[in-house]
């Protein structure tokens, strides 16, 4: 018995289905089943029984259940911990990045500085969302997270490295690119190109429509900017934009014009909020929030 054949065991106690859960952990199903029968001959009882919806736990299921749900959480404890001791004898900082920031941080540069200073310590970056980004500065799998907000967990520390406005880009001749700035209200009713459903950009966006009772039209969503500048330069839509992007959607025929009311678009930097900083996640806080302080976005 180990860890591998208790998360299969788990995955069938909660589906109560060999199928369903030999699709979710990615095996074949007749695998799947020669290994749940491997186990109940190791603990020498019959652990499921089976009816035409699938299978049914026996007392020795329930049983072997709870314990395996407690080996399996503190083996993610004692993971979590050994990964921790690593990364602070090591010099190993676990740094996420979310999708809808890569873009405008530019994180190469300081993160290089910061290795060539101190060359003991190691980078290890993860793209993920803004959502994953939380949990797992929560759950101690990363030392830092670079996430747009507002932050969803109020356990996260934040320091703000930079904000900025959100644009509309048109076609210069769409009626409304006569106005020097606009509001949400024009875009009502107005076929939107915005950032993934994934992003917290998105999320704002639906959240301003549903506060005020209005329904979106959403045309496509995407974090490429040259996707932007095709669908607007093809009429498909208008596209919100922030500004670091700007200078990427040029075109002879778009037009850029900023969005007035609308909240900012706002970077962190976020660490665990009842975490005490190691002197090498000191060292790298600081060099971070001193690099975005002297840049030049805004």
């Amino acid at each position: 018995m180990d860890i591998g054949t208790l998360e299969c065991f788990v995955s069938v106690y909660l589906h109560k289905n060999i199928t369903k859960a030999a699709i979710e952990l990615n095996i074949s199903q007749q695998g799947l089943s020669k290994l749940i029968k491997t186990l109940e001959d190791e603990v020498n009882v019959v652990l499921f029984t089976r009816n035409s919806a699938g299978v049914v736990p026996t007392l020795y299921g329930d049983c072997l259940y709870n314990y395996a749900n407690t080996i399996l959480s503190n083996y993610q404890e004692m993971k979590i911990a050994i990964d921790q001791i690593k990364m602070q004898k090591s010099g190993i900082i676990k740094i996420g990045i979310a999708h809808s920031v890569m873009p405008a941080l530019n994180l190469e540069l300081p993160l290089a500085e910061f290795m060539s200073q101190n060359p003991q310590i190691h980078i290890e970056a993860e793209s993920k969302t803004e959502s994953e980004c939380e949990t797992m500065l929560v759950d101690g799998t990363l030392n830092f997270a670079f996430i747009m907000g507002p932050l969803k967990n109020s356990c996260i520390y934040k320091k703000l490295l930079y904000c900025e406005n959100i644009n509309v880009i048109m076609r210069k001749d769409n009626p409304l690119a006569v106005k020097k700035e606009l509001k949400m209200d024009d875009l009502i009713g107005e076929q939107l190109i915005c950032g993934d459903k994934q992003s917290r950009g998105y999320e704002r966006l639906m959240e301003w429509f549903y506060e005020n009772h209005k329904k979106p039209q959403i045309a496509f969503t995407s974090n490429e900017p040259s996707v932007y500048r095709q669908l607007v330069k093809n009429r498909i839509g208008i596209g919100l934009c922030p500004a670091h992007i700007l200078k990427m959607v040029e075109d002879e025929d778009i037009i850029s014009i900023p969005l007035s009311g609308y909240r900012k678009r706002e970077v962190y930097m976020c660490c665990a909020h009842n975490k005490e900083l190691t002197m090498v996640e000191e060292a790298f806080s600081h060099h971070i929030s001193k690099y975005y302080i002297k840049s030049t976005l805004v």
